[in-house]
C-alpha cells in the first residue's frame, strides 16, 4: 500500500458535497476538509467534515486499518470553537 498526500486544505462548501468517512451532506457554506491524494496508484479527491477528518487520523494513529469503506463510518461530534 503506497499513500502519498498532495493537498489536505479547509474550504467552504460554494455547493453541497458527501463527507468521505460519514457520509453525512456538506452543506453550503459549510467549512470541510479537500483532500487531493494518490492510493495504490489511484488518484483520490475526497471531502471530509472536519470532525471526520480528525476522527479518521486519530482511528489509523490508534492502529486501525487505514483502508475502509466509504460512508461507512459514524459522524463523531462537532467540538465547539473557541473564541477569544
Amino acid at each position: 500500500m503506497t499513500y502519498h498526500l498532495f493537498e489536505l486544505k479547509r474550504v467552504t462548501a460554494r455547493k453541497r458535497h458527501k463527507c468521505i468517512w460519514c457520509g453525512q451532506s456538506i452543506q453550503p457554506g459549510e467549512a470541510y476538509e479537500r483532500e487531493k491524494s494518490v492510493y495504490d496508484g489511484n488518484f483520490q479527491n475526497h471531502n471530509w467534515h472536519p470532525e471526520c477528518q480528525e476522527d479518521a487520523q486519530q482511528c489509523w494513529k490508534d492502529g486501525g486499518d487505514q483502508e475502509f469503506t466509504a460512508y461507512s463510518a459514524d459522524r463523531p461530534e462537532k467540538k465547539e470553537e473557541i473564541t477569544t
